[in-house]
């Protein structure tokens, strides 16, 4: 749907920055009052588009049409979000700012690996070979990472330091202080024969690795840095109290949430607890002393992330107006999901269900049970099972029960009873710890297209996006009027349907 192509592409398109034309000669495709966009920048556009962004527009009957008329809507959006106040929000830049510092410390870390690997000699390479296999356990009266490393792909002196001497010794090393081998292990060397880039690589990785966790060492484990006890209860501290503090820098409860909300939209499900103490460090302290590596040793690198996290601020600016407009003007009826049901080829069919009736024992009462099970007596003396019931009905009769909604092995055996056979009681099977549940059929319902009340999730998803389509239409319409963006039809009447062939103009 176009609406999809808008949210998901004219958005991302959002982020390539604004319309400005480095070549007045090229003719305009899209305008405003103060803008102008022509069709070499439109061909540029539409050259930094990955496949799938691409795909939106080349999939549609006019590829053209379509691009154009997501430029136009970028234009409309850009000054939107110019005039909506979004980009001076503390916390949409505060989310930022968490992009950039993520962004900047992967970069860093990047160049790193580039630099380590650059720096490898043929020396480093054959001492690779020759010590393939070999795994060392060191100390240092310096921060050093704990663990075991494999000593080729040490930092070069360290590792040609540590093979010369034997475990229990120690060498005095400049960078490193007095380093102790605890241990030295052989293990099978490698026996296939790697290419001199593939060992230069392999080494230039597991440097940069090595160089990551000392300074980890040095930075987290140094006394300075840590993470407030009340950081497992996050909701419970004052907003500006702070929770993780370093020489790099401190974060209050409210920063933490903004930090939160960010990792949660590229890893979901992530929470404030203390497990993901370790992981709130690495993400705020080691990626804030990576930023300013970067920023130190390759300023134009930085510079560059700086710029291209503004343009992540208006796209999430533009996101939030293009979302608070489509909640307000979308409400799924009952009429839609009917709409929508009535659209389906087919409904689904729905597995085949069964009801039971249900009768529980606790640990102290199961030999009762039992016996009334033997005896095939009146069971009506036991509680039924509440969570197997339909809500507000009785516990001594479960709801329609699908075979995945019953645990254990019992699930077999219960969907193994004949239709016929409504007089035998099943089990008791332990259903909980020390709770057990005896089961005796009362009805079989057969499988049958599933209702618009079992489809609802499915049909109310499918419906919104329909209606979304036609509301995000609306709204760039709207938009474009009010911002006066225009489009030059004459000039895309006489270009190729393809955006691929605009790079020399008309």
């Amino acid at each position: 749907m176009r609406m999809i192509a808008f949210l998901a592409t004219a958005l991302a398109i959002t982020a390539t920055g604004c319309f400005r034309s480095q070549n007045d000669v090229n003719q305009w495709i899209v305008a405003s009052p103060d803008d102008t966009l022509t069709v070499a920048d439109a061909a540029g556009i539409w050259a930094s588009l990955g496949e799938e962004e691409r795909a939106v527009f080349t999939e549609t009957d006019d590829p053209a049409g379509s691009f154009v008329d997501a430029l136009s809507g970028k234009a409309a959006i850009e000054q939107l979000v110019e005039e909506s106040g979004l980009l001076e929000d503390p916390d949409l830049n505060a989310t930022a700012s968490c992009w950039l510092r993520v962004e900047s410390a992967m970069a860093a870390r990047l160049l790193a690996v580039e630099e380590e690997t650059a720096s490898v000699t043929e020396g480093d390479i054959q001492f690779w070979r020759e010590n393939q296999g070999v795994i060392v356990s060191f100390s240092s009266d310096t921060p050093i990472p704990e663990g075991s490393f494999a000593i080729a792909e040490l930092p070069a002196e360290l590792g040609a330091t540590l093979r010369q001497i034997a475990p229990g010794e120690s060498a005095s090393l400049e960078g490193f202080g007095v380093v102790t081998l605890d241990s030295l292990l052989q293990l099978p060397g490698q026996t296939e024969s790697l290419p001199d880039s593939v060992v230069a690589n392999t080494i230039g990785k597991e440097r940069e690795r090595f160089l990551y966790l000392r300074e980890y060492a040095r930075i987290i484990d140094g006394g300075e840095t840590g993470i407030s006890p009340g950081f497992a209860n996050l909701s419970v501290l004052p907003e500006d109290s702070i929770v993780v503090y370093s020489p790099l820098g401190q974060w209050t409860r409210s920063q933490i949430e903004i930090e939160l909300a960010f990792v949660n939209s590229r890893f979901p499900q992530v929470e404030a607890s203390a497990q993901w103490s370790g992981m709130l460090l690495e993400n705020l302290v080691m990626q804030s002393h990576y930023r300013n590596v970067l920023v130190s040793e390759h300023p134009e690198v930085a510079d560059s992330l700086r710029e291209a996290s503004l343009e992540f601020l208006r796209s999430q600016a533009a996101e939030i107006l293009v979302r608070q407009y489509l909640d307000s003007a979308v409400t799924v009826t009952r009429a839609d999901l009917e709409e929508e049901y009535a659209m389906l080829a087919e409904p689904p069919i729905s597995a085949e269900m069964r009801v039971f009736y249900l009768a529980s024992a606790g640990i102290a009462e199961l030999p009762g049970l039992r016996r009334a099970m033997a005896d095939n007596s009146s069971l009506d003396g036991f509680p039924g099972v509440t969570e197997l019931a339909s809500p507000g009905g009785d516990p001594r009769i479960s709801r329609p029960l699908m075979i995945a909604e019953i645990p254990g092995t019992m699930a077999s055996v219960l969907f193994g009873i004949t239709e016929a056979d409504t007089l035998t009681w099943f089990g008791p099977f332990e259903i909980n710890q020390g709770y057990f549940a005896a089961f005796r059929l009362r009805e079989v319902v057969p499988p049958r297209p599933a209702t618009i009340e079992e489809m609802e999730p499915q049909l109310v998803e499918s419906a919104r996006r329909r209606l979304e389509a036609g509301a995000m239409d609306a709204f760039l319409e709207e938009i474009r009027q009010d911002y006066q963006i225009i489009v030059n039809d004459d000039v895309l009447d006489r270009l190729s349907n393809d955006p691929g062939q605009w790079g020399e103009g008309v």
